[in-house]
């Protein structure tokens, strides 16, 4: 399928696919995983390598743009952008760059995809590219090197930090890690020493586990699928928490506000009512024209956001529907 734009177009699209669950410093965790988040992420730059900020980016359900946006995340002033992990299936994302709308190739999110990092780079040129020329190409994984003496028995190591509630380290003690490998069904408990916040556990077959960790006064973390490559040190962090913190059962709500030019409104106010209740919840909008509300009492919402706009005051009104333990995702855009 063609598609013409007329000016400033061509994306490449890096795709690397890493099953390593690396910990995201710095990065807002809508979800409140226990162990490392895994998710799409990604860095939109021009052809200097410079960062492209303030740029809308939409990921949609299947190979073409039908049916409502899943998610969607204004680039931040680095050129980063992040995005939960969707269940598997075919998947795209649509970017918006001096109001041209760029659907780019679809890609797979397959169940033993651990992580998705994306690299956008935008060039600037002005001609027409065939659908061919934007294309994901995966980076080849480095191939472990053979161990001769022991053909198919590669060993991994597993390390992090044991965190308790408020990510307080823990300072010492004895955790037990229970480790199902998902290729040969084996189960194997560990115990696990924990000096200052840290631990460390060697010799681990090369492949894919699920996880349960378990220390004393706490309730056993749930279930978390990692992925353990031949020599290397996998960093997962684990972190405890007391019962009636797992017990949360709020959505996750984040609101993102621009401009007719698609420009991120930042200090925007948001207020967030509860249709049944009458509750509000009141929050301004971030460099990136988004804020978030954690932890939603369930049930139908009423978004109002006022800002200064293009065209002068501006007030925006739309209306969710919070689910619980689900995270909803809703742009609120200036009427031309």
């Amino acid at each position: 399928m063609r598609f013409s734009i007329k000016t400033y177009i061509l994306l490449a699209f890096v795709l690397v696919c890493a099953a390593s669950l690396a910990w995201l410093w710095n990065q807002k965790d809508p979800y409140s995983a226990l162990f490392s988040n895994v998710q799409i992420q990604g860095t939109l730059l021009d052809l200097a390598n410079q960062p492209l900020a303030g740029v809308p980016l939409m990921l949609y359900e299947g190979k073409a743009q039908t049916g409502d946006c899943i998610y969607a995340c204004i680039s931040s002033s680095s050129g980063k952008f992040r995005m939960p992990r969707p269940s598997p299936g075919t998947y795209h994302i649509v970017a918006i760059l001096d109001k041209e709308i760029l659907p780019l190739q679809p890609f797979k999110i397959l169940p033993q995809t651990y992580l998705l990092d994306l690299q956008m780079i935008y060039t600037g040129s002005v001609q027409v590219k065939k659908p061919e020329e934007l294309v994901l190409k995966p980076t080849p994984k480095p191939t472990p090197k053979p161990n001769p003496t022991t053909p198919g028995k590669k060993k991994g190591m597993l390390e992090g930090q044991v965190l308790l509630e408020n990510k307080t380290p823990m300072s010492a003690g004895t955790m037990e890690l229970a480790l199902e490998h998902l290729e040969t069904k084996a189960v194997n408990k560990y115990k696990v020493e924990v000096i200052q916040g840290r631990y460390e556990l060697k010799e681990l077959l090369q492949g894919p586990y699920r996880m349960k960790a378990t220390i004393p006064d706490y309730p056993t973390t749930p279930p978390s699928e990692i992925f353990v490559f031949a020599d290397e040190k996998m960093q997962v962090d684990i972190q405890f928490q007391k019962q009636e913190a797992q017990a949360k059962k709020g959505a996750d709500i984040s609101i993102t506000v621009i401009d007719i030019s698609w420009t991120p409104q930042i200090s925007a106010q948001v207020i967030l009512t509860n249709k049944s209740t009458g509750q509000q919840r009141e929050g301004q909008t971030d460099e990136n024209g988004e804020v978030i509300f954690n932890n939603v009492v369930p049930g139908e919402y009423e978004v109002k956001a006022m800002f200064n706009g293009l065209k002068g005051r501006c007030e925006l009104q739309e209306e969710l529907m919070a689910v619980a333990g689900k995270f909803v995702s809703l742009v609120l855009r200036e009427v031309e």
